[in-house]
């Protein structure tokens, strides 16, 4: 072999070394600068991860999608509320949705003893106008404008042991009028979300959370009450 070639050879080598070290300080650099939006699916174990899509809810799984992607979570199932079988519902379930969009949805949330349901403010002939609190007795309304446009929108997120498996968990999130089932993915991004200390234990909890709206996009999202759940 000439010289030439055993230079080569070991110049070869080198660079692969040097992408080998490279894409692992890279991974590990990325690890840690998503580690604290990775904090919350972590409860989840990211085993066996379902995503059940309510009727109209599309933005708001694309958004998730992206979420997921962004702190390297891929593997995941997808169905639609009504392709949902009885195998997929003993996943772990991310539901995007209320009750009137998604079944399974609604078929959780009878299941559960949430204190945060989803009804009608007084006077509004919607169904799903309003969050009512029954441990508070306290009924919280979407908000218009003047032209009839929403300006702010309130949503439920829940974490709780799966009541169809035991072994696994289920994450609930929607909106009254849905601009918070897309604020949803934004809630899980922030500080407040991820730190909060019922929501970084682990354990399982129901929250209620505000969107504000402007032009039909959501602008802002806000955390309200957090409390510990056991269904």
């Amino acid at each position: 072999m000439t010289e030439s070639a055993i230079d080569l050879i070991i110049n070869l080598i080198a660079a692969a070394i040097a992408f080998s070290v490279g894409f692992s300080v890279r991974r590990l650099r990325f690890r840690f600068d998503t580690r604290d939006r990775r904090k919350f699916w972590i409860a989840l174990g990211a085993v066996e991860l379902h995503i059940i899509v309510g009727h109209g809810d599309l933005e708001a799984f694309a958004q998730l999608r992206n979420h997921l992607h962004q702190i390297d979570i891929r593997d995941f199932g997808l169905s639609a509320s009504d392709r949902a079988t009885a195998e997929t519902l003993k996943k772990n379930l991310i539901l995007i949705g209320g009750p009137e969009s998604n079944i399974v949805s609604a078929r959780v949330l009878e299941k559960i003893s949430s204190t945060f349901r989803f009804g009608s403010a007084q006077g509004s002939t919607r169904m799903e106008a309003a969050i009512q609190d029954s441990q508070l007795d306290t009924t919280t309304a979407c908000r218009t404008n003047l032209s009839g446009n929403v300006t702010k929108d309130h949503g439920i997120f829940i974490r709780c042991t799966n009541p169809f498996e035991q072994q696994r968990k289920v994450v609930f999130m929607a909106g009254c009028l849905g601009y918070a089932t897309i604020g949803a993915i934004r809630l899980i991004e922030t500080a407040d979300f991820i730190d909060h200390p019922v929501i970084a234990s682990g354990q399982d909890f129901e929250a209620m959370y505000s969107c504000d709206v402007s032009d039909g996009v959501v602008t802002g999202v806000q955390l309200g009450i957090v409390r510990r759940l056991s269904i």
